[in-house]
């Protein structure tokens, strides 16, 4: 995408991409990177050349190389995000010859836990845990039910730095419901009988620090109508959202317009009015 490459190309590199985009007007950015490699080659074989050459014109050449391997490394970086999702949305590390580079990713999850008490069922499941080369046995513990929740942050300021798109945001959003969705009815031992209920997003106003509000989860209040070892779902617990309403109510002026998104399962009443 040449639009989001020219946003975060430095102004200096711009015209040494564009003089080298205009030798090469039909061909891909990895092959422009080719060029870009080849330019660098013919840098270092004048530098084989140059030893009796004036202190003056080796600077120049000396200039010349660092701002080819300059935006070298910009494009490696913009290609690596550019065909990467996961590189946008969730950051990495890289560390190969001639290229490396890390990013924070700007969307962040914490661990989940239950909002109520839960009982250990009894189990005399032993179960293989697969380590790399090796593999143990560990025991296999369950609960008849527990309603999990989590929290998470997508930081503006360093999706900027991912090159975060809102198509990412929305991808992002439905495959976080979808995978849970389909995992529900799927034959696996860690993923049986899980179902997405409730997703809720707050979007911020300009200024207002990320995470303002802090973590949601602590805004819920679930009261278990039975014992929890007779907990068996959803219907087991009272929900209480009175907290996160008046919150969201209260502070309304520090959240955009419209920038409440909500998705609930059938039978799962959570209403905000944006």
């Amino acid at each position: 995408d040449e639009a989001r490459l020219d946003a975060v190309l430095p102004e200096d590199l711009k015209k040494i991409f564009n003089d080298l985009k205009n030798k090469t007007k039909d061909k891909t950015a990895e092959q422009i990177i080719k060029l870009m490699q080849g330019e660098k080659d013919k840098a270092d074989k004048k530098d084989d050349k140059a030893k009796d050459d004036a202190a003056k014109e080796d600077k120049k050449e000396d200039k010349s190389k660092a701002e080819i391997m300059r935006l070298n490394y910009h494009l490696l970086a913009h290609l690596v995000k550019d065909k990467f999702i996961d590189v946008r949305m969730f950051g990495s590390a890289f560390a190969i010859k001639g290229f490396t580079k890390s990013y924070t990713g700007p969307i962040q999850m914490n661990w989940g836990y239950s909002l109520h008490k839960v009982k250990i069922m009894d189990s005399s499941s032993i179960v293989t845990i697969m380590n790399d080369d090796n593999s143990t046995f560990g025991k296999d513990y369950r609960v008849h039910y527990s309603l999990l929740a989590f929290n998470g942050t997508i930081n503006c300021n360093a999706a900027k730095s991912t090159e975060l798109t809102t198509d990412d945001i929305n991808t992002f959003r439905e495959s976080l419901w979808e995978s849970i969705s389909n995992n529900g009815g799927m034959p696996s031992r860690s993923k049986l009988n899980q179902y997405p209920k409730l997703y809720v997003e707050i979007k911020y106003k300009t200024g207002i620090s990320n995470g303002y509000f802090g973590d949601l989860r602590q805004y819920v209040t679930v009261t278990p109508k039975v014992e929890a070892d007779k907990i068996r779902g959803l219907q087991d617990l009272n929900l209480d959202f009175s907290r996160l309403y008046d919150l969201l109510k209260t502070h309304k002026d520090v959240i955009e317009d419209l920038g409440i998104y909500v998705k609930n399962a059938i039978g799962f009443d959570f209403k905000i009015n944006n």
